[in-house]
């Protein structure tokens, strides 16, 4: 295949002209040399060069192409029996990247590590997950696959931003649809209490949406709960998210009957804060229930929201229900939309 010869003054110019034409071959690097530039090009018929070009019969090496996916990353570079155990569950927050596959060997974790940050350029480091999450803090275990530097970050996700640090305190990039969705139900001058709130990125993005609600944030963990305060300042949404530190049973005397909407994101545990909702809730009220279901049967978990409702005595519907995500290949997290009326 040939090239174009052209001296570095001219070459920019010629490189946007001969992709207008529809001749730059994007197969082939362009090489510098000298004061010259060489440009692959596919065809030079009817190809019109400025003075001080030429056409020379040289073929410039082929241009690597960009791996697409991890996988991709690592097709030339590892067996194909190890390529069929890279785990495919990977989350990057900011320029942190996680992956969640718990049984993972150590030269599969740093495989997959290298190749992340091969595909994805703003990753510094990779940390892999060496115990689930768990408890009321939802904090998991995780050990450094490749990189360097802290696992603070600062995360960006629908117009808001979030600084955070994954080994202290819970935060999944995969609910990003999910607080979307939630965000969008708030209506003008709603009163919202997020229960478990975590670093706050259902409480601020409600606040985002819609500058009249004004809403609780509750948060037990401590490191949670001072990157909350710190992103609630980062977002300008001081007037309108008020933070409050401790169990949420503790502050229900406080929140009594002030909510028109209630989350309720701490799927392992959520059940047993069903009547710290309903005393929080106004007579009428929504809650955004979340919890962990069995994949192949999903209705049980309805059922046992409907059995602790029902023992509360109060009138409800589910307006909504969903997956959310998995959880684990037997495991998904669910949510339902609870309308409650009470008595």
């Amino acid at each position: 295949m040939p090239s174009v010869k052209a001296p570095k003054v001219l070459a920019e110019h010629l490189i946007k002209e001969l992709e207008k034409s529809g001749v730059l071959d994007r197969g082939r690097v362009i090489k510098r040399e000298d004061e010259h530039v060489l440009i692959p090009v596919v065809s030079t018929a009817g190809l019109i060069l400025p003075e001080g070009c030429c056409v020379l019969d040289v073929e410039n090496p082929p241009a690597r192409r960009r791996p697409r996916s991890v996988v991709d990353a690592l097709r030339d570079k590892v067996d194909a029996e190890l390529l069929k155990k890279i785990p495919r569950s990977f989350d990057i927050i900011g320029d942190v990247a996680v992956i969640n596959e718990l049984d993972a060997e150590q030269r599969v974790l740093e495989a997959i590590g290298r190749a992340i940050m091969e595909v994805h350029k703003n990753v510094r480091l990779v940390l892999a997950k060496s115990s689930p999450v768990s408890g009321e803090e939802r904090v998991g275990g995780y050990s450094v696959v490749i990189g360097v530097g802290r696992a603070e970050t600062t995360h960006r996700e629908s117009g808001c931003v979030y600084k955070l640090d994954i080994t202290r305190v819970f935060f999944s990039p995969r609910l990003s649809g999910e607080r979307l969705r939630v965000a969008a139900q708030v209506r003008n001058d709603e009163q919202v209490v997020d229960m478990f709130a975590g670093v706050g990125p259902f409480s601020i993005l409600i606040a985002k949406k819609n500058s009249s609600c004004r809403v609780f944030a509750v948060e037990k963990n401590e490191v949670a709960y001072r990157y909350l305060c710190e992103n609630i300042r980062l977002n300008k949404v001081v007037d309108r998210v008020t933070p409050l530190l401790g169990d949420v049973r503790n502050h229900v005397n406080t929140l009594r009957g002030l909510a028109d909407r209630v989350i309720m994101n701490l799927p392992h545990e959520s059940h047993n804060f069903l009547s710290d909702a309903l005393q929080i809730l106004k007579r009428e009220g929504i809650i955004h229930f979340y919890t962990i279901a069995q994949r192949e049967n999903q209705s049980d978990a309805e059922r046992r929201v409907s059995s602790i409702l029902s023992a509360l005595g109060v009138d409800y519907v589910f307006t909504f229900s969903r997956v959310v995500k998995e959880v684990s290949p037997s495991k998904v997290m669910m949510v339902f939309d609870i309308r409650v009326v009470k008595g």
